[in-house]
């Protein structure tokens, strides 16, 4: 790294620093970290986060899979997996009413278990116990690999192979280049191995022990001295980083041609540590999204599926994977948008928009406390400053284009590799989903807890008419609302719930309400609980539409899923199209589970990644028929987990849900907008800008 380059660095964590002091104490004085190191070389931290009753608490080595030795792959992940499994310690924070995880990644590994504020001492005094120098026994050791071997047939699939070979190729002759086991060496790992790996790189002068939630840092820091203070200070490992591979011109594959089959494309980006990242992410949602990324839309015009990717982030650099047909027109096509984007100037739409689906991503990775939490852990560890966490997040918002047209021009420039791979949806198959976003099932999961709402504390149950009822849990802090509305469906509606992400709504298409999401950092998705079998005849118990994004938004996502199911559009044409997206999505899906792939990219025609189960209405008619029984509803609930205005949110509800013969909030606005979306397709009208 050159003198510029350190001094550049300095002066940015000074900013950083001076950011935090002048704008974050109000904002977010409760979040700044406390942190000191002991005489044994051990790092302790507290983040006071005043939101929930809740902490996680956690303890992380700066040690991954990369520092496993090339003949005994998967070494490291035996050994975390050894002391997860000693004293029976996850056993009992789980009785204790902890939520215990633990992984092994690239550059480091954690335990971690969330659970009530007043039981921290319980796990405090797990990990102290962990930290204890090791010896494990043959049997256990013999177990882990068992665990590991039983775990990696069950995750195998045809759709990881590119994805290994392209790190491979890649990340040649680095530690990031190899797999992260081998079921070659598994077998030969050894006990003698397990405590020797654990005694160089398992130790208090390689960890950091993190606590994050609704404590008193000075009160946690004193129990923690207590006891982590007597663990034995030893020799930290002292490794020479291993270099990585120059910038150079791409892999021999990537002159190879794959007209019956995809490619993986896969270049070297930044660290963890770099902000370049956040620009790298902007440019791919500009290319990449389907409802105005001119890569995506030129590959469509050739009858491609829209192009997929993810960006992996570790301490000493990253990979950008973009996967797509493999003929020699779609990557020229992706070649030459990288070019345009380094000259080309997206609108203020455009630009907003990208910025906004990344926000979205940010958010998800942080929709609930121990994600927050967790991520907090990950950016001190690998990235190196848990403060960049906000610092990145709030810079998206501000992204300018010069920033964006860089990370273009990095990308001409990086190191790249191409690798074909696997038969793919080209003109003449069906195509398939990608993977850009999230799912409904964590949602759908959190919200099982307000399934008897008045047992549990902090819940704000309201009545607001017979039919119509409210449940609010205000989480201070939490920038995501999740906002589910159900409804007491007959079999008939439920079949509607996924019909009503390829039809919109009478006032709205589904282009100009996806338009309107993504500009928002907002997804909606349906939902509906299974029917015991024989009970296809009565009531279910919950169906409906699930939303989240961000909290200033929560009252027009209510407005927007009580238009969806007051107002479906039922159009001879509107549900001959929805009959057939459901025939090709569903081979899609088909096609993709074979591949070993999770299919979550919207597919072009519809709002959200749409149910495909066989209750999906298959005919034009069905579906018809099911949207017209949504005239029919009884009873709304409306549930909302997030940091919004109350008040706000019940007058949402009562402008979206007005009783009998009245006119709901959102017919007005689209009376006044005349039912259409505004210029540049980012507000639905005038109610929702």
């Amino acid at each position: 790294m050159s003198a510029d380059a350190r001094v550049r660095i300095c002066k940015l964590v000074v900013l950083v620093l001076l950011l935090q002091a002048a704008v974050g104490a109000a904002a977010e004085g409760e979040r700044q970290p406390r942190f000191e190191r002991l005489e044994n070389g051990l790092r302790l931290g507290v983040v006071e986060e005043r939101g929930s009753p809740l902490a996680s608490v956690q303890l992380w080595y700066e040690v991954g899979s990369a520092a496993d030795p090339a003949d005994s792959l998967g070494l490291c992940d035996v050994t975390r997996r050894v002391l997860a499994a000693r004293d029976e310690a996850s056993e009992r924070l789980t009785a204790a009413g902890g939520r215990v995880e633990s992984r092994t990644l690239r550059d480091a590994c954690y335990f971690a278990t969330l659970l009530p504020n007043d039981r921290v001492q319980l796990a405090l005094e797990a990990e102290a116990a962990r930290m204890q120098p090791l010896s494990a026994s043959a049997e256990a050791v013999a177990a882990a690999v068992a665990t590991v071997q039983r775990e990696s047939a069950a995750a195998g699939g045809r759709g990881k192979g590119a994805a290994r070979q392209s790190a491979g190729q890649l990340f040649e002759g680095h530690p990031y280049g190899r797999p992260g086991l081998s079921e070659d060496s598994l077998p030969r790992l050894t006990a003698d191995a397990v405590n020797e790996f654990a005694r160089r790189w398992f130790i208090p002068g390689n960890a950091l022990v993190l606590v994050v939630g609704d404590v008193d840092a000075e009160a946690t820091l004193v129990r923690m001295r207590e006891l982590f203070e007597p663990l034995e200070w030893r020799q930290p490992p002292h490794v020479r980083e291993a270099p990585l591979p120059e910038p150079g011109a791409a892999s021999p594959a990537a002159t190879q041609d794959s007209p019956a089959g995809d490619v993986t494309i896969a270049w070297l980006t930044p660290p963890a540590r770099d902000l370049k990242n956040a620009a790298i992410d902007v440019l791919m949602h500009r290319l990449c999204n389907p409802v105005d990324g001119p890569l995506a839309r030129r590959l469509a015009e050739m009858g491609y599926a829209p192009p997929r990717w993810r960006r992996e982030q570790w301490r000493s650099a990253g990979m950008l994977v973009l996967e797509t047909a493999g003929s020699a027109e779609a990557r020229a096509a992706v070649t030459e948008e990288i070019e345009r984007a380094v000259k080309g100037v997206p609108n203020e739409i455009e630009l907003n928009r990208a910025r906004s689906l990344v926000r979205r991503d940010r958010l998800w990775s942080r929709a609930d406390f121990g994600r927050r939490a967790l991520q907090l852990g990950w950016w001190d560890i690998v990235a190196g400053d848990l403060l960049l966490d906000d610092f990145e997040r709030t810079a998206i918002r501000r992204l300018p284009v010069r920033d964006v047209q860089a990370a273009a021009a990095g990308l001409l420039h990086a190191r790249q590799v191409v690798v074909s791979h696997r038969e793919a949806a080209d003109r003449d198959q069906p195509w398939r989903a990608g993977s850009a976003g999230p799912t409904a099932a964590p949602w759908e999961a959190a919200l099982q807890a307000f399934e008897t709402p008045p047992a549990i504390e902090g819940i704000d149950v309201k009545e607001l008419r017979p039919g119509l009822r409210t449940v609010l849990k205000r989480v201070p802090g939490q920038e995501q609302t999740v906002i589910a509305t159900k409804i007491t469906a007959t079999a008939m509606q439920e079949q509607a719930m996924s019909a009503l992400m390829a039809v919109g709504s009478e006032l709205h298409t589904v282009d100009e309400i996806r338009d309107y999401l993504t500009y928002r950092a907002s997804e909606i998705y349906p939902f509906v609980n299974r029917r015991t079998p024989g009970a296809e005849a009565q009531l279910s118990g919950q169906a409906g539409l699930l939303a989240f994004g961000p909290s200033e938004y929560a009252p027009q996502l209510i407005e927007l899923q009580a238009e969806l199911l007051r107002r479906p559009q039922t159009s001879p044409q509107a549900c001959a199209r929805a009959a057939q997206l459901r025939q090709k999505y569903a081979e899609s899906l088909r096609l993709a589970i074979e591949a070993g792939e999770v299919a979550a990219y919207v597919p072009s025609g519809f709002i959200s990644a749409a149910h495909s189960a066989p209750e999906y209405p298959g005919s034009a008619d069905e579906v018809r028929e099911a949207l017209a029984s949504l005239h029919n509803i009884e009873q709304v609930e409306i549930v909302a987990i997030g940091d919004f205005s109350r008040e706000d949110l019940l007058g949402a509800v009562e402008a979206a849900w007005p009783a009998a013969g009245g006119t709901s909030a959102t017919q007005q606005a689209g009376q006044r907008c005349g039912g259409a979306a505004s210029a540049g397709g980012h507000e639905l009208c005038a109610r929702r800008g």
